[in-house]
């Protein structure tokens, strides 16, 4: 068989799994809809676009507290447990002022520091699906949520740790052995 041949049976495989992988679970499986309740997040029920976006505002400053302190983790967040704001309250203009600073410092840290920076992109890039800006999620806040982005918290916490004992951050390359020409 030629390499054409092996390349062609190879994508087509993996093309026939994903597209069973993909609509098998639908010939077998009840619908996954279900009625959205307004006590599971209120959002789900505003058009304004921009209360969206405050609220978005307080529930990162939620997850970000959780983070760093996580004292009260609970089962469910009912209703009410983070309100539906605008941007002139305190929590909103707060989580604004910290959000701004850390991507500030991401973007000083790009080069100097980059595994500063990556921790902090990486927390951005793995919360935004759950702050509710965009599209609402199921729950307006959760714990679990929080799983991923954890991740850059730690990452920021072994690289102080690492600078505070001053243990090497990367292992010294090898120099290439010369060749003689």
């Amino acid at each position: 068989m030629t390499d054409y041949k092996k390349i062609t049976i190879i994508v087509l495989s993996a093309l026939i799994v994903a597209l069973v992988v993909r609509y098998a679970p639908r010939l077998f499986l009840p619908s996954p809809s279900r009625p959205i309740l307004f006590v599971e997040n209120p959002l789900l029920f505003e058009d304004n676009k921009w209360l969206h976006v405050s609220t978005g505002f307080s529930v990162l400053l939620f997850y970000l507290k959780q983070l760093i302190w996580p004292s009260t983790l609970l089962f469910y967040y009912g209703y009410d447990m983070i309100p539906v704001v605008n941007f002139a309250n305190a929590e909103v203009i707060a989580s604004m002022v910290i959000h701004a600073g850390l991507l500030a410092l991401a973007v000083y840290y790009f080069r100097k520091k980059p595994i500063i920076s990556f921790a902090v992109l990486f927390y951005f890039i793995s919360i935004a699906m759950y702050a509710n800006m965009v599209k609402p999620v199921m729950g307006i806040v959760a714990d679990r949520f929080l799983f991923v982005p954890v991740l850059s918290l730690s990452l920021v916490l072994a690289y102080l740790i690492m600078k505070a004992v001053k243990a090497p951050l990367y292992k010294p390359k090898a120099p290439l052995p010369k060749k003689n020409v």
